[in-house]
């Protein structure tokens, strides 16, 4: 089985994500017959971006500066929704007295442009032909982690999208698969037993889980395991246990 773990933008470029080093590195031990690797989209994204408009490093204020704002998930809002001027009226309107000339500038720009690189990542990760892709999902990533889910989805039906992180919490996880059903895992003996690993290894960890018959369900744990019973708990223990 080949699994692909990804940090999309606006992950932070100052260093990596801990997460999901953690899961690679636990499932390469526990699973040494799984292929794991991680896929640092968010820097990708920085090299593809500057080869294309003037963006420098304090332009990648998106990562956590405009957060409660939500610049950065509407720049990728396009991707996610097929239309590269979606709601882009509202957006000025709402937050034209909040940025700077240059700030709304660039974000229309990077609206306009990102479906590109959605396009270029999802083919690049589609082409690794992975039995399993990860997303984590933290701040401003939902929409750039969705838009990608999505398009690798079409690209490539086969593969069972998973997400995970901060913004699979609670009703906000329910929502996010309630409303985008290409996250939907299906319920294969090797694709559960690795969920089960994934899910369960973090000790505090949340996760939302799509089933064939189409339902949904939130899985957290609200209380940290001790390591020796990292990956004791399985995911149909957490949701209905």
């Amino acid at each position: 089985m080949r699994v692909l773990l990804v940090n999309m933008p606006w992950a932070p470029i100052e260093v990596p994500s801990l997460a999901l080093g953690i899961l690679k590195n636990r499932v390469a031990k526990t699973m040494p017959e799984t292929e794991i690797d991680v896929i640092h989209a968010n820097l990708d994204f920085a090299d593809w971006i500057t080869e294309r408009v003037d963006f420098r490093g304090r332009d990648y204020y998106y990562s956590l500066v405009s957060y409660f704002k939500g610049c950065g998930d509407w720049v990728f809002s396009s991707a996610l929704y097929d239309d590269p001027k979606w709601r882009l009226a509202e957006f000025q309107e709402q937050l034209g007295n909040s940025m700077t000339e240059a700030e709304m500038k660039l974000s229309v720009q990077l609206h306009s442009l990102v479906p590109q690189f959605i396009e270029h990542i999802a083919e690049h990760i589609a082409g690794l032909l992975p039995d399993v892709v990860g997303f984590t999902s933290t701040f401003q990533q939902n929409a750039a982690a969705l838009a990608a889910a999505k398009r690798i989805k079409e690209l490539a039906p086969g593969v069972a999208t998973v997400f995970g992180g901060a913004n699979c919490d609670g009703e906000q996880g329910a929502a996010l698969h309630r409303n985008f059903d290409f996250q939907a895992v299906s319920h294969s003996v090797d694709t559960g037993n690795l969920l089960d690993t994934v899910v369960s290894i973090a000790g505090s960890i949340s996760c939302v889980i799509g089933r064939e018959d189409g339902s949904h369900g939130t899985a957290f744990q609200d209380f940290r395991l001790p390591p020796y019973q990292f990956g004791l708990l399985s995911c149909k223990q957490r949701l209905h246990g």
